[in-house]
This record gives structure tokens, sequence and C-alpha cells, in this order.
């Protein structure tokens, strides 16, 4: 009985003792280190393209036009540049695409625009007259052309820019013969390739130094049912 109230008293002893010794909490430590990032995921397939937009078949089913520039710009510096004028009217103006028929030759005309044309705010294009006598046969020539660029902004990758603008016509003011190769015409559907290239001399064009123009066609031309 003596032994247990003993260990009673030491029981008690012991509590208060660990009790006693509790003090207050201790300041927190300082933060750890952040680790180290993880490694990026894997990207996510590409989406599907999306659909054209309503009326750009119609406006670039007819064919387009490309136009090659090299030379130097007016600030000096060196020039190679391209573009590819794809719109083409659709109010019915003759003036876009189509065949007109002379007195004895046959004239070929096509206009296409840098983007969407409209009436008041876009009046940058590219515009071919050519005119070919014996039309269709063997013997069939050139006997005149013009190629006609307005209001075209030639940008170059330092994002600096001159307007080209001006009327081209072969053998005159300055330019030189417009010389066309692999030119193919097609009566069955009026589909008209070729290759043009000439030459303007410097004082005949704004960047005030000899400018090479090169460039295709693929288009197709419009006839008016008589």
């Amino acid at each position: 009985m003596k032994a247990m109230k003993l260990f009673g008293m030491v029981a008690l002893v012991v509590g208060m003792t660990l009790i006693s010794c509790s003090g207050d909490d201790g300041k927190d430590g300082m933060d750890g280190i952040d680790g180290v990032n993880g490694t990026n995921g894997q990207d996510g397939t590409d989406g599907t393209n999306g659909t054209n937009g309503i009326g750009f078949e119609e406006l670039t089913k007819y064919g387009h036009a490309t136009l090659q520039l090299n030379g130097k710009r007016p600030d000096g510096e060196m020039l190679d540049y391209a573009a590819d004028f794809k719109f083409t009217q659709t109010n019915g103006e003759t003036y876009s695409s189509n065949i007109l028929y002379l007195e004895k030759d046959v004239a070929l005309q096509f206009t296409r625009f840098f983007s969407s044309p409209d009436d008041i705010f876009n009046g940058n294009f590219i515009h071919f007259y050519i005119q070919v006598s014996n039309f269709g046969e063997a013997t069939q020539a050139i006997n005149y052309s013009e190629v006609y660029i307005q209001q075209h902004p030639v940008i170059s990758s330092d994002n600096k820019y001159f307007i080209l603008d001006g009327l081209f016509q072969s053998n005159t003011d300055g330019t030189s013969e417009i010389e066309y190769t692999d030119f193919n015409f097609d009566p069955e559907d009026n589909h008209l390739t070729l290759n043009y290239s000439f030459v303007v001399d410097a004082v005949a064009n704004v960047t005030g130094e000899v400018l090479n123009v090169s460039g295709s066609a693929d288009v197709y031309l419009l006839e008016e049912i008589q």
C-alpha cells in the first residue's frame, strides 16, 4: 500500500515538472529556398484551319498575278521584293478581266487587286493590257502592251516602304520592251498564263534607280455575250 502511494506521488511530481517546463513557442524559422521549376509540358496539337470568309472564293476564283521588283530603294538600300495580287472585282466591270475584240486585233486586259477591292478605299492593283494581232493563229504577235501599277506600297523587311505608282508602256518613256514568255491562251475557258519582264530607267520610276520588274499571271478572262 505504501508502495502504491509512493508511485502516485512520483507520477504527480513528474507531471508537474513537465507542465512547468513547457514555455512559449519560439519564432518561426526562415523560409526554405524555392524548388526548381518543373519542365514544360508538350505542346498541344495544332487546331484545324479555319474556313475562308464569305466572298473570298468569289473574289479569287479568276486567278492572280505576281510582281517581282529588283534593284534599289529610294534610300539606296538593295531591293528584292515580291507580291501576289489575288483579288478580282465582281461587279461586272470589263476593266477587271476581259477580252476586247477590236477591228483587227484582240486585246486581253485584266486587273488584280492586292487585297479585297473597294471603290473608295482600295486602289492598290496591277493592270495588264495586251494587244495581239492574228490572235489564236500560228503568226500571232503582241503589237502593244502596258502594265499599270497603282498605289502599291513596297514594304521591306525593316518596315520601311515607298509607293510604286505608274504606267509602264512597252518601249516608251524609259520603259524597255515588255517581254512575255510561256504565253498561252485556251479559248475553251479563256484561261491565260504568261510570264513577263521589263526594265525601267532610273529617271522613269520613283526609286531613282534602274528597276527590274517581272512576274507571272494565271488568270481567267471574261467574254461578254453579244
